[in-house]
């Protein structure tokens, strides 16, 4: 697509917000599934670069009454 729509304006940014809510879409899709599969979670406990051990970290952020 080169230049404007002479015939209905607004048509090539029109196709291009199409692509570009496609593109991300299908996005999130793949994020999701990622997740839902445990694939996700799995590659980035595999690649885990940090010196922190997640095993000693607690699991809940909710504090105890005292």
């Amino acid at each position: 697509v080169q230049g404007a729509s002479q015939d209905c304006p607004g048509e090539n940014a029109r196709q291009l917000a199409r692509v570009v809510c496609a593109t991300v879409l299908a996005g999130e899709l793949s994020l999701m599934a990622a997740l839902a599969a445990g694939h996700l979670v799995k590659s980035h406990m595999t690649h885990n670069r940090s010196k922190v051990n997640l095993q000693e970290t607690p699991v809940t952020c909710i504090k105890k009454a005292s």
